[in-house]
């Protein structure tokens, strides 16, 4: 097994993949004389470095024989897997904040099938090889590859990160969602059952180029798809088995996103104790629960956690003593045949909640919600005929963080500061087309422990817990505020905060949103004089916004944002600055008078070439003033 560990990182041609994905690979030519300098250096104690042995295995495929490189940082080292995908490097690193990733391409052919895995920091490294400096990583699999791609295409300018620093906005803002849909691409090419597209040598060509990817996916059926994503889904080998970092007795909160300009979220939160009970929250209910680990169907115990094998494994949460862990939700739908609609509900009968193994640093995991769609009236209708009743899965690819789990440190408000922050509307239901749970206004947080909101203020008082924030409303909802960590806007310039919002209201329902936060300036309006102009829209109602000094306008999905108008699509707009201080926006259907949606934006504060609000959308029934929204950035566009 060759093995290299002290390098200098140059372009090499050699590893096409890695120049191609803006990586430093090396090869270790120190002369005599730099290699003493170096054991000077360390002999000196100005170095203090640390010899680790790093081992792991290749996954879905194995790669016998594989190339494998490892990054430190900027530094890189080679070594070979054995015929059985498995590898072994010894590493010396001065421990820091160097983030160490693994990279193994197979030989032969499978040449163009390589996995990368983002594992994490040197120093969390050594702190955790203890005295036998050993470290062993998770797989390199199709998943671990899909989690490091979408942290990367989640990063402006699809760059390489090298430390933590670099990651830190980043690591629970990135797209999540896509990660099973993207390891299931990857294996399916892996196998042959996929051609690699033109253009791409290997597959993480595929996966860091969007186009490819487009590509890849449009050759793939979906159905083909969506049973290979199950199948990983079912392989023991990428869920973690509980242990000491997978606590039985914790909390931990998940957040899962579409889109690395989200700005208000879904979210999760479960609750585990020792003895089997629990608490599930989501963004439409909570309730306790009953869990267990599962296995293959069977449970497994505290003091057996190290079963291996393939099939299933999980941890169930049940709520054996109701039909359903949260309250129902009501729906209306129309039976084939009939003329009158039937009133059902969705109950939500279990939970399984596994641990993604495909990143050290990254804490991910699988949210499924079995859910039972019934029509208590109507027994004679068929499930089997009826799509929206009987059992089906509601999956949610999160951002995973245990409560324990230490945060760096976030802004959060202060005595006679203002922020973005989140509050509940009536009985935590939004009428601005943003769901359950608690959105943002802007908040000014007084000296006496008293607050008040701009857009609608229910009454407020506040105390800290550390980074926690807790909010208590006059209608007697309580919002605990719970920072999830530092993140940016993908087109803002400003550092924001992620946080987790359980809203508990009177009635005793928790309800779990995600939103990001930020000091607002109460000094910053609309002005009809300066507004006027051309402005890039975050995401999710995103593309260019044009708008003229006569109150007209018009919106487009746009290439370039400094492209023409197109011939045909988009919408026309009208806009007004209201006495609230909202800019309110009606989105009409081309070329006619009719309105498909409000848009009433509050200012927040102004950035490098743009500013920040908060957004409420309206539909048919008319714009939407008074209702907490998400946060939103509108760039100009010179």
């Amino acid at each position: 097994m060759k093995t290299h560990t002290i390098c200098q990182p140059h372009q090499s041609k050699r590893d096409r993949s890695l120049v191609r994905s803006g990586a430093k690979a090396c090869k270790c030519l120190l002369s005599r004389d730099a290699a003493l300098a170096v054991l000077l250096l360390l002999a000196s104690g100005m170095v203090t470095a640390e010899t680790v042995t790093l081992t792991g295995q290749t996954r879905l495929p194995q790669l016998p024989g594989a190339e494998v490189t490892v990054w430190v940082g900027d530094q890189t080292s080679t070594h070979s897997a054995d015929d059985t995908g498995a590898f072994s490097a010894e590493l010396t690193f001065t421990p820091g904040a160097e983030l160490v990733r693994i990279e193994a391409c197979g030989a032969g052919d499978q040449a163009a099938i390589c996995h990368v895995r983002l594992v994490h920091s040197s120093a969390e490294i050594e702190q955790r090889a203890g005295v036998e400096q050993v470290y062993i990583t998770g797989d390199l699999s199709p998943l671990s590859t899909a989690a490091w791609a979408s942290l990367r295409l989640s990063i402006p300018g699809n760059v390489v990160p090298s430390d933590l620093a670099e990651i830190e906005d980043f690591r629970r803002s990135f797209v999540s969602s896509t990660i099973g849909r993207y390891a299931a691409i990857l294996s399916l090419i892996a196998e042959g059952a996929a051609p690699l597209p033109e253009g791409a040598e290997t597959l993480v060509d595929v996966v860091l180029d969007r186009d490819l990817l487009g590509e890849a996916l449009n050759s793939i059926d979906s159905g083909v798809r969506d049973q290979r994503e199950e199948a990983l889904v079912q392989n023991d080998n990428l869920m973690r088995i509980p242990d000491d970092d997978f606590a039985l007795a914790q909390t931990g909160y998940f957040v899962p996103l579409s889109n690395p300009d989200t700005s208000g979220a879904r979210a999760f939160e479960i609750t585990l104790d020792g003895a089997g009970d629990g608490f599930y929250a989501e963004w439409t209910g909570s309730g306790s629960v009953e869990w267990a680990n599962v296995h293959a169907g069977e449970v497994i115990f505290a003091d057996d956690m190290e079963a291996v094998g393939t099939g299933t494994r999980y941890v169930s949460l049940t709520a054996p003593d109701r039909d359903s862990i949260i309250p129902p939700q009501t729906f209306f739908f129309l039976p084939p045949g009939e003329n009158q609609s039937v009133e059902a509900e969705t109950r939500l009968e279990e939970v399984r909640w596994r641990e993604l193994d495909a990143s050290e640093v990254l804490r991910l995991a699988l949210v499924r919600d079995v859910q039972n769609g019934v029509a208590p009236d109507r027994p004679d209708l068929d499930p089997e005929e009826i799509d929206s009743l009987g059992i089906r899965f509601a999956d949610s690819y999160a951002i995973s963080r245990p409560d324990s789990a230490s945060v760096p440190p976030s802004p959060v408000p202060v005595a006679g500061s203002n922020w973005v922050f989140p509050r509940c509307d009536t009985d935590c239901r939004s009428a601005a087309g943003l769901g359950n749970g608690a959105n943002v206004d802007l908040i000014g947080f007084n000296l006496d422990g008293t607050a008040s909101s701009e857009i609608v203020d229910p009454g407020l008082t506040w105390t800290q817990s550390g980074q926690r924030t807790i909010i208590e409303q006059g209608d007697e909802t309580v919002v605990e505020v719970v920072p999830f960590g530092s993140t940016a806007m993908h087109i803002g310039d400003l550092e924001t905060t992620r946080v987790v919002a359980r809203s508990t209201r009177a009635d005793g329902q928790t309800l779990m949103t995600s939103q990001l936060t930020i000091e607002a300036d109460p000094a910053f309006n609309f002005s009809a004089d300066t507004l006027p102009g051309r402005y890039e829209s975050m995401s999710p109602f995103g593309g260019v916004f044009v708008l003229e000094p006569d109150g007209t306008g018009w919106q487009a999905s746009l290439d370039d944002p400094a492209a023409s108008r197109p011939a045909t699509g988009g919408f026309d707009v009208e806009w007004s600055i209201e006495p609230t201080g909202d800019l309110l926006l009606a989105v009409k259907q081309r070329d006619t008078d009719f309105t498909l949606a409000w848009w009433a934006l509050r200012p927040v504060r102004e950035a490098t070439g743009g500013f920040y609000a908060i957004q409420r959308l309206g539909f048919f029934g008319g714009p939407v003033i008074d209702s907490a929204g998400t946060l939103l950035f509108w760039r100009e566009v010179m």
